[in-house]
């Protein structure tokens, strides 16, 4: 450990969190550290140490992050150097005398050790390498909490330690980082969805009414409006109120029950196609977080290896997120404990009257009693299942005959607006 690390650590911190930090005078500055100071001015003089302000100030997780990265970077480049020959003395036999350094920086000072001096060349690498690790670190953990829907709100429950070990996990761990484009890109598409009317049909024309609406003029009004000599008249039945116009019904807004998805994590899932699943259900959560519906993710494989994530009116909380998104079991393929446990949670107020979203990859046989039994459910609760099947061509869709819709396709990716789009279109 470098005489004073800490110190070092903390004028960082300071530099990333405090809205106006300010550097101690050099001359209250131990000749020791000087070149502690010499490296943290450096460091936030630079435009990248501004840009990576932007995110960080007051922010508790990135400023805690990016100090720690910076950290991380300033022992690495230390090490390095000490490593490397020792630099010449300024003022030894064949130097010159450098002015105009900090103390600590290019020259010794009264009682330093030389080896613990920095030229200033040392401090420019030691100040790159600094500002380089925060801004990665805070700009790497900003994108992946974006693209997995997480706000810095979202963690405020946690205590400190723990919001910092949560966020690291989204850019340290392999598979996190490998769904995260995949589940930005279905998030995003899930976005762009949630406010899509639930029938793509015209409304009804159910009548004839007065009105001042230009949209629905009759074209006998349009036709008044339109002409030379009466246009005046048309005006003012428009003005007025007094205007013909198309009565329409109103279209319902439906489709806003909550949702159940049943992930498949057979052992033929492992890989892009979990990453898939696994995504396109994240769309989904999306879609019931901006509607406020409730939802609930079933991850499944073989018989008895089953979890489920809940999430009420669509609240997320960042720890069951990522523990929906990263169970796995790799095992069989069983479809019967995913729907029985689906019948359970319809029956519980959160996600009662909620349809089902059953995605896999391969093929079950349903215990003829089951199916009978899950009919039965469906009739008196008024249930939808919507079946997606991937890997088109290795089977047909005829064994998920228990559901009311089925999407068999070869590419969930390419399938992903036609599945996320049937849980909020018309039944």
């Amino acid at each position: 450990m470098q005489p004073g690390f800490g110190g070092l650590l903390g004028d960082l911190h300071s530099g990333l969190y405090k809205p106006d930090p300010h550097l101690v005078p050099e001359a209250e500055v131990p000749a020791e550290v000087g070149w502690q100071r010499a490296a943290v001015q450096r460091c936030w003089e630079t435009k990248e140490w501004a840009q990576t302000r932007e995110a960080s100030v007051l922010d508790e997780v990135l400023s805690a992050l990016g100090t720690l990265a910076a950290g991380e970077a300033a022992l690495s480049e230390l090490e390095k150097q000490a490593d490397a020959p020792p630099p010449a003395v300024p003022g030894a036999a064949g130097g010159s005398t450098q002015t105009g350094e900090a103390p600590g920086v290019g020259q010794p000072a009264p009682g330093q050790r030389p080896g613990d001096q920095k030229t200033p060349k040392q401090v420019r690498s030691l100040s790159r390498a600094i500002r380089d690790a925060a801004k990665q670190e805070v700009t790497s953990t900003q994108q992946a909490m974006a693209a997995w829907g997480i706000a810095a709100g979202d963690l405020q429950r946690l205590p400190l330690g723990q919001r910092i070990e949560l966020a690291r996990r989204l850019i340290r761990e392999p598979k996190l980082c490998d769904m995260a484009e995949v589940v930005g890109a279905m998030r995003a598409l899930g976005a762009g969805l949630h406010l899509r009317r639930v029938t793509a049909k015209p409304a009804e024309v159910v009548g004839v009414t007065p009105g001042r609406d230009v949209t629905r003029l009759l074209p006998s009004e349009l036709a008044l409006l339109a002409h030379p000599v009466l246009r005046y008249e048309g005006v003012r039945r428009l003005v007025s109120g007094e205007a013909l116009m198309w009565e329409k019904a109103a279209r319902e807004r439906r489709g806003r029950g909550p949702m159940i998805v049943l992930c498949d994590t057979s052992g033929s899932t492992e890989g892009r196609q979990e990453v898939l699943i696994k995504g396109i259900a994240l769309g989904l959560l999306e879609i019931a977080r901006r509607q406020k519906r409730g939802f609930a993710g079933v991850v499944f494989s073989s018989a008895g290896e089953l979890q489920s994530f809940e999430f009420p009116a669509g609240k997320v909380e960042p720890e069951a997120l990522l523990g929906f998104a990263t169970t796995f079991y790799g095992g069989g393929t069983d479809w019967e404990s995913p729907l029985r446990e689906a019948l359970r949670l319809q029956a519980l107020s959160p996600f009662r009257q909620g349809d089902v979203v059953l995605i896999t990859d391969g093929l079950c046989a349903l215990p003829a009693a089951f199916t009978a039994e899950l009919m039965a459910e469906k009739a008196k609760r008024d249930l939808r299942v919507l079946g997606v099947l991937s890997q088109a061509g290795a089977h047909s869709g005829a064994a998920l005959g228990f559901c009311d819709q089925v999407i068999v396709t070869g590419d969930l990716n390419a399938a992903a607006t036609e599945i996320l789009g049937g849980v909020v279109e018309d039944r």
